[in-house]
């Protein structure tokens, strides 16, 4: 796959399944009282999903943007250098962690001005995750594209 912008879209969709599995587990485990889906569903609908055909659209939305995200990355490290894909991603996916907390607290969004440590802590590992995943990933197409 020789286009950049559809290797950075895969691999960031790709590597928000990890993630969603963790935040499935963590949610049913209640380490955490919002997961990334119930971050799109107050977006979207204004209020956490109320039955399956919301949490899908969330969910949805949320691998859309973790796609779009990737295709950013995917821009960013040939320009810094293509080595330590998994550092850079990893401190790229926890810049968008904590924009996207900033951005909520700023724009005082309902549902999210007050975040219990033990979700900011589980969303942390989420994008963790995902940014380490997405490195994965992204060296690996790249890496393909190379033999």
């Amino acid at each position: 796959m020789k286009d950049r912008f559809t290797r950075g879209f895969l691999s960031g969709g790709i590597a928000g399944i990890p993630t969603l599995a963790f935040s499935l587990i963590a949610s049913s485990l209640k380490w955490t009282t919002l997961r990334w889906s119930n971050f799109a569903a107050i977006l979207i609908y204004g209020q956490k999903s109320t039955n399956f055909i919301k949490e899908i659209f969330s969910s949805l939305v949320v691998f859309i943007f973790c796609g779009v995200l990737g295709i950013i990355c995917a821009f960013i490290i040939p320009k810094i250098s293509s080595s330590n894909y998994l550092l850079k991603s990893w401190v790229y996916g926890i810049a968008i962690w904590f924009f996207v907390f900033v951005v909520t607290l700023l724009y005082k969004v309902p549902g999210l001005l007050i975040i219990p440590l033990k979700t900011a802590v589980s969303n942390f590992i989420e994008a963790t995750i995902w940014g380490l995943s997405l490195g994965y990933c992204l060296k690996w197409f790249d890496s393909r594209l190379k033999t």
